[in-house]
């Protein structure tokens, strides 16, 4: 089942595409092969929602799920823990190395999260440390 954040998520979509509850039944019953009610909701799994967002998006919505509070918390603490504070530019081109783009804070939660792994392993080879032994907690993207 998928979690309400990604629910909220299509009804959105729906409101700022337009579609009346019977298009938007339909587009979830096009998913799925079930009617969006309760029952339906319970069976609707991620391949699913994607599929939904793939249809939303040829009727030109923008789903780009943007990276979570706490995703973006984690690469703060990390740039400090690193000792990037005072040097934004390290972090930018960290970024631009790891994500193939200048600009972490536009990453969403799938790049957010490569890229949180990613300066924990950076961090990990500096301190001598592997993530086992530091007990290091890699946030959920979602």
């Amino acid at each position: 089942m998928i979690s309400r954040q990604k629910i909220a998520l299509l009804h959105i979509a729906k409101k700022a595409i337009g579609f009346s509850d019977d298009e938007y039944h339909d587009l979830l019953y096009s998913v799925t092969g079930g009617r969006a009610d309760s029952s339906a909701a319970r069976n609707f799994y991620d391949r699913d929602f994607k599929a939904a967002i793939k249809m939303l998006e040829q009727f030109g919505y923008n789903a780009q799920l943007k990276m979570s509070k706490k995703q973006f918390s984690a690469i703060l603490k990390l740039n400090k823990r690193l000792g990037w504070s005072g040097s934004p530019q390290r972090l930018q081109g960290y970024s631009r190395r790891v994500l193939g783009f200048e600009g972490w804070r536009k990453a969403d939660t799938r790049q957010a999260a490569a890229f949180i792994q990613a300066l924990i392993k950076l961090l990990d080879y500096e301190n001598g440390k592997t993530n086992e032994r530091q007990g290091t907690q890699i946030p959920a993207a979602g």
